[in-house]
């Protein structure tokens, strides 16, 4: 495992935190045990998915997906379950987006200024 994989790993820790605040918006908890359960779970499976496949239409299908079934941790409508995840993915596809073109626009750009003043 190279230093990359245990960054993403322990960022997952920190983003799936960040989907039960996120979900607490939305939903009252039913019952603690499960839903630390529902999340640990959640965790792990896109740990392993990450791990084993890697593929990026894939990770972004099940991650959808587990979005979903996170909700049945929660007493709620369908219409609320649905509202949720389509919110959460709209968030985080919008902060990818953002650190993607951020990335490009100044990152990028400023490293590869700085290769053509060496040469």
């Amino acid at each position: 495992m190279n230093p990359y994989d245990i960054i993403y790993l322990l960022c997952n820790i920190f983003g799936t935190y960040t989907i039960y605040r996120f979900m607490h918006i939305f939903f009252s908890p039913r019952k603690k045990t499960a839903e630390l359960l529902s999340y640990a779970l959640y965790c792990m499976a896109l740990d392993l998915l990450y791990l084993f496949l890697d593929v990026p239409a894939v990770n972004l299908i099940c991650n959808l997906l587990m979005f979903f079934l996170l909700t049945y941790a929660y007493s709620s409508t369908l219409k609320t379950r649905l509202t949720a995840t389509a919110y959460l993915s709209a968030i985080l596809i919008s902060i990818e987006a953002f650190a993607i073109i951020f990335y490009h626009i100044f990152l990028s750009g400023f490293w590869a200024g700085n290769e053509k003043a060496e040469t």
